[in-house]
């Protein structure tokens, strides 16, 4: 009798680790005009992971400029993740819902809008077509993906919602491969 109780109890904390292990976590990356958010959630956990609001006050501002500029590093650390999470390692084990792409493209000049939007439109279609060829797009996102240039004004905005989902044991699958 004794010995079925440890077999329940063992079963229980097995079925209590195992289930994470399968759930899938999603990471959400929200930009909306200079408001950013990045976010997991697991199961019902929320984590905050990186959330930078506009500046709205102007002494924010100036003291923001003041500052030695850091958007180089960062970019180049974001270009080293993306391309560690799209290497043949990750490939298969990653899936992406983009909720929301929406992009004008504008500057001072014409003709210089017209190349930076012929650009955007060529990798955006580019990562599309990757991106279905290597069967990483979610089949239930609905294309809400807009691209479009803006000849009048010289502010070109972005507003993008990407969703990355995946399993942490397959996380760690390709976590183990890639050292």
């Amino acid at each position: 009798m004794h010995a079925l109780y440890a077999v329940l109890i063992l079963l229980t904390l097995l079925l209590f680790i195992s289930v994470p292990l399968v759930c899938p976590f999603h990471l959400y990356l929200n930009y909306s005009g200079g408001d950013a958010a990045v976010y997991l959630r697991l199961l019902f956990l929320k984590i905050d992971l990186y959330r930078k609001d506009k500046d709205k006050k102007d002494g924010e501002k100036q003291k923001r400029k003041n500052k030695k500029d850091t958007f180089g590093p960062t970019v180049r650390l974001i270009i080293r993740i993306i391309g560690k999470l799209f290497s043949p390692d990750y490939i298969g084990d990653i899936k992406i819902r983009p909720d929301r792409i929406h992009i004008k493209i504008a500057s001072k000049d014409a003709a210089r809008t017209a190349l930076l939007f012929s650009a955007a439109y060529t990798l955006l279609l580019s990562a599309a077509e990757y991106a279905e060829d290597k069967d990483i797009l979610d089949k239930r996102a609905e294309k809400d993906i807009v691209i479009y240039p803006d000849f009048t004004s010289c502010k070109s905005e972005a507003d993008i919602s990407l969703v990355f989902t995946m399993t942490p044991i397959e996380f760690i699958d390709a976590a183990l491969r890639a050292f």
